[in-house]
C-alpha cells in the first residue's frame, strides 16, 4: 500500500512523466526542393538556369539528372552554381548516349552533394563539339533548403 501512495504522489508532481526535449540538430527544418525544366536551344550549348536559391536559405543539392535529344553526340554535362570562385560548385559528368531515330538520346543521373548559398543559381549545361541545330533538354534537381 505504501508503494501505491508513493506512485500516486510522484505521478501528481509530474516526476514520473518528465520528458527530455530533443532537437534533431542534423535535420533542422529541411524544406524539400524538386525542380524540373525543359529548354530548347540552337547551337553547341544548352545552358539551363534551373534554380535560384531564395534569400535566407541554403540549398543542399542531392541529385541531378537530365536528358537531351540531339542530331549529334554530346561531349558531356556540367552542374554549376554561381557565386564567389571559392564557393562555387562545378561538377562534370559523362553522358550515356544511345542512337534514337535519326539522332541521339543522351542522359545522366547522379547523386551530388553541393551547398548553394542564397541568391546563387544552379545551372545545368549540356555541351557538344559543334553546332547541333535545334535541340531540347530536360533537367531535374532535388535536395532541400535549410536556414544557415
Amino acid at each position: 500500500m505504501k508503494y501505491t501512495w508513493l506512485f500516486l504522489a510522484l505521478s501528481a508532481t509530474g516526476l514520473l512523466n518528465a520528458q527530455t526535449k530533443v532537437q534533431d540538430v542534423d535535420n533542422p527544418g529541411r524544406n524539400p526542393v524538386q525542380v524540373f525544366q525543359t529548354q530548347t536551344t540552337t547551337g553547341a550549348y544548352n545552358e539551363i538556369n534551373a534554380y535560384i536559391v531564395p534569400l535566407g536559405y541554403r540549398l543542399i543539392l542531392e541529385y541531378a539528372g537530365g536528358s537531351c535529344f540531339t542530331t549529334g553526340q554530346l561531349r558531356g554535362v556540367q552542374v554549376t552554381s554561381s557565386g564567389a570562385a571559392n564557393a562555387q560548385a562545378n561538377y562534370r559528368f559523362p553522358l550515356n548516349q544511345n542512337p534514337y531515330n535519326s539522332g541521339y538520346e543522351s542522359y545522366f543521373a547522379t547523386p551530388v552533394r553541393a551547398y548553394v548559398e542564397a541568391g546563387q543559381t544552379v545551372t545545368i549545361n549540356f555541351f557538344a563539339t559543334s553546332d547541333l541545330g535545334t535541340w531540347t533538354c530536360d533537367v531535374s534537381l532535388s535536395g532541400y533548403l535549410v536556414k544557415p
